[in-house]
């Protein structure tokens, strides 16, 4: 009985030492497959911002960007756009343009599959404009004459420079084309103005405060290499 049970362990012991021969022997043949850090160029167009123009009363704008992929888990962004305002006011009539740079990068939450690069994420930014401005027409009353006089203020020029916190998503809607939309909370970090004037809303960033609200909705192409 002894022997039969020796007999026995033995058996088992040379069938686990050729389970794990054979499994070493199919590790060595399967090399490790190292993911690739670059993994496509997007170019982006946002499509709230022209869309917007119709409601916003004067104001046209326009953006678009490109983003490199590292990892599936680092974009790179470059974001570019400009803006013209032209608006009437009961005392006054102004008149803006001028571009804008942002500069920054977003980390993907999404662990994607092979082939995938669906997005969601968080963002930061670093963004500066150079704008100029206009008012004619400018009316000043005079209560005692009941008359007004009307002046024009030449064209000022400023720099203006704010940071940005964003969240976002993208998806792939058809091969190579997605779809995004991000929220984002600006905040002015310096404003360069020597003038007694301010502009009243700066390209890329908004309305002239302290703080900003936005969002962009984008159409993206990855480019083929």
């Amino acid at each position: 009985m002894k022997s039969i049970l020796r007999y026995l362990y033995s058996i088992i012991l040379f069938f686990f030492f050729c389970v794990e021969v054979f499994a070493t022997e199919k590790i060595k043949e399967q090399p490790i497959q190292k993911q690739k850090v670059f993994q496509g160029i997007y170019l982006s167009a946002d499509v709230y911002a022209p869309v917007a123009s119709f409601f916003n009363g004067g104001i046209f704008g326009a953006e678009a960007s490109l983003d490199v992929n590292l990892w599936n888990r680092l974009f790179p962004v470059w974001e570019v756009g400009m803006m013209d305002m032209d608006q009437s006011f009961d005392d006054c009539k102004y008149t803006s343009s001028g571009y804008y740079n942002r500069l920054g990068i977003n980390y993907n939450f999404i662990k994607n599959q092979k082939g995938a690069d669906n997005m969601f994420y968080i963002g930061l930014r670093y963004a500066s404009s150079t704008l100029d401005y206009k008012l004619y027409d400018v009316a000043i009353g005079n209560n005692y004459w009941n008359e007004n006089a009307v002046f024009d203020i030449e064209k000022k020029s400023v720099h203006v420079g704010w940071g940005e916190f964003l969240v976002g998503i993208r998806a792939e809607m058809l091969t190579d084309f997605y779809m995004g939309f991000s929220v984002r909370y600006k905040a002015l970090l310096h404003f360069y103005n020597n003038q007694l004037t301010s502009p009243s809303y700066i390209p890329g960033y908004g309305a002239n405060n302290e703080s900003n609200w936005g969002c962009t909705y984008t159409v993206t192409y990855k480019l083929p290499f």
